[in-house]
């Protein structure tokens, strides 16, 4: 997943509101300040994922059992603390 995120230079993601892999991806992403195009399958709606404020409008969608899983299954919370800072980092530049 990392190596694909420093190679590519947007993502296409297909999600269906559980996958902990998925989201995981869009996160390692938005680590390199690129974007990813979301098919959130349980609405059969397109996301654009571009920044941090984008990805918790999308988690936001989910059920909180769901939510749960991922956050057990990847770190959901260090995640997007890591995301936080790298905005304020590039902020205070």
């Amino acid at each position: 997943d990392r190596k694909m995120a420093e190679i590519t230079d947007y993502g296409f993601v297909l999600w269906d509101g559980k996958s902990s892999g998925s989201i995981a991806n869009v996160i390692e992403l938005l680590k390199r300040n690129k974007k990813s195009l979301v098919y959130f399958s349980p609405e059969k709606r397109f996301y654009s994922v571009s920044n941090i404020e984008e990805l918790r409008k999308l988690l936001k969608k989910c059920d909180s059992e769901s939510i749960r899983d991922i956050s057990n299954k990847i770190s959901l919370n260090s995640f997007l603390r890591e995301l936080e800072s790298i905005k304020q980092s590039a902020i205070n530049f």
